[in-house]
């Protein structure tokens, strides 16, 4: 059995590793002392570090090649997420506040994150579904602070990526 049979979902480690990176993006950028509710500088750089993380991660513990439906799903979201900030952030009237503008992209990285199931596995619709609903939480209910909410997204990504990234992955889909 080659090691592309063997796994399920080959792509879950590097994207694990991806979700490291932003989730403690998130949360060290959320509690830097800043005007802004999420030091963009910060952020940004996690997400860089986790596009480097992927092919590194690939590359130490690989899984084999992903099958080309996993790919076009990954694709299909990554366009699915492009989409909807289009949408949402076109129609968000320009004196929205910041934070409710990262509470809202909270939320749209939560969707897409729900096709990545058939690539990744279940594990990632359970993420999108807790993102999903703590910006929920965070949108509906104004007494609760943005940092709180921001951060709570930081560690489940964080959480769930280390999950995704260092523990046994499921052999059958």
């Amino acid at each position: 059995m080659t090691i592309q049979n063997s796994y399920a979902y080959p792509m879950v480690r590097g994207s694990g590793a991806f979700l490291v990176c932003v989730g403690a993006g998130i949360v060290a950028a959320t509690l830097w002392p800043t005007a802004a509710p999420v030091h963009i500088s910060i952020f940004l750089a996690s997400v860089g570090l986790g596009a480097i993380a992927i092919p590194l991660v690939r590359r130490i513990r690989p899984l084999g090649a992903p099958p080309r439906r996993h790919i076009a799903v990954m694709l299909a979201a990554l366009l699915l997420e492009f989409i909807a900030f289009y949408l949402v952030f076109s129609k968000l009237p320009p004196a929205t506040p910041l934070t409710d503008k990262w509470l809202w992209a909270f939320l749209i990285v939560g969707v897409h994150f729900l096709p990545m199931g058939w690539a990744l596995g279940k594990r990632v619709v359970f993420l999108g579904l807790a993102c999903i609903a703590f910006a929920l939480v965070g949108l509906l209910s104004p007494g609760i602070p943005f940092e709180f909410v921001s951060v709570m997204d930081g560690i489940l990504k964080l959480a769930f990526g280390a999950h995704l990234a260092l523990t046994g992955i499921p052999r059958h889909p």
